[in-house]
């Protein structure tokens, strides 16, 4: 069987992810990325590889996404990390429009 995510995101939520949150590089301790909800950002830790910084970078839009369902089953990180896997797998179309977003900063 097939994993299929448990909210579908697009390109549309994409951006409407950007025109809200700032996004960027930064230095981070014990983290790859991080979605700070409260001042609205998404930041990337620096200096990783090309793969790692497209799956953290899904798996933080998808906890900026996920914030607007207020299921707390979706913040598991385990169901994260499964999700954002799916989209480099099933929808690079997709992670590399988010991409596009980052390379921006």
């Amino acid at each position: 069987m097939i994993y299929e995510p448990i909210i579908q995101i697009d390109h549309d939520d994409i951006s409407q992810i950007f025109d809200k949150y700032s996004l960027g590089y930064g230095s981070l301790e014990n983290c790859k990325g991080r979605a700070y909800l409260d001042s609205l950002e998404i930041k990337i830790n620096s200096g990783m590889c090309e793969y790692e910084t497209r799956i953290t970078l899904m798996h933080e839009i998808l906890h900026a996404h996920y914030e607007d369902f207020n299921e707390m089953r979706l913040w598991d990180e385990g169901i994260i990390e499964e999700e954002a896997r799916y989209y480099i797998e099933n929808h690079s179309d997709l992670v590399d429009f988010a991409m596009k977003y980052l390379e921006k900063d």
